[in-house]
């Protein structure tokens, strides 16, 4: 072509070739909108960059709370009112301690505990507590019996102290949230919350009441997930 030949119109070349473009275009327009942001120092990455902007949640899904099948919360409650009794004044031995019994409900209204939630106690109790200083030695007489007599039914039983868990609520709800972002892409946050009441009665062997005191827990776990044309990234 000669330099004094006009050039061609942008009409001239075939449309195909201008569709085969648009993508080509688009990816470069965000790849320069990411340096941008990597050279104002807003983020190591993409992805960082669009948790630092303002969010707009749309709650998507939101399940209603029901019982937990782990013991998340009652582990939580459980190392809370250990640390407790460990760093008061006069601190608490819990070197030997035994599991006496279980129940659900309030103190005045309570009823033995399901199976299920035994071993969900027990399971907690195993995450807290070092296996040497821990025995289960299960027994459900009446709420108002007196401990002194509890006890007396495991004379062999040398733990310091025993421990009698009420558990009045323990259920987990679900919560999924979305926010949709730039770059053709949103970010899903998914909460999961755990709600634990518990009432715990610690006595020795002679009935002396050692401790007791409620303990409500709510631990929370979070993930966020960005969602785009390249794929799905954890935050």
């Amino acid at each position: 072509m000669r330099l004094d030949q006009p050039l061609p119109s942008a009409s001239r070349f075939p449309s195909s070739i201008l569709l085969r473009c648009v993508p080509t275009l688009r990816w470069l327009a965000q790849s320069m909108f990411v340096m941008l942001l990597l050279s104002a120092g807003l983020a190591p990455s993409p992805a960082p960059a669009c948790l630092r902007l303002p969010h707009e949640w749309t709650t998507v899904d939101q399940e209603p709370a029901t019982g937990t099948p782990g013991y998340f919360g009652l582990t939580d409650a459980l190392y809370a009112w250990r640390e407790e009794l460990l760093t008061g004044s006069p601190p608490v031995d819990l070197s030997r301690v035994c599991l006496l019994r279980v129940y659900q409900g309030d103190v005045t209204t309570a009823s033995p505990a399901t199976p299920a939630l035994q071993r969900q106690v027990i399971a907690a109790l195993e995450a807290v507590f070092p296996a040497a200083s821990l025995t289960v030695a299960l027994d459900h007489p009446s709420p108002d019996a007196d401990p002194g007599t509890i006890q007396e039914a495991h004379p062999g039983e040398s733990a310091h102290a025993f421990l009698e868990i009420y558990v009045q609520r323990n259920d987990q709800q679900g919560l999924t949230m979305l926010d949709i972002i730039f770059f053709n892409g949103a970010l899903v946050r998914t909460v999961l919350r755990e709600e634990t009441h518990l009432t715990l009665r610690l006595t020795e062997r002679d009935g002396h009441l050692l401790d007791v005191r409620e303990i409500n827990v709510s631990p929370t776990i979070m993930v966020d997930t960005m969602m785009g044309p390249g794929g799905c990234f954890l935050t």
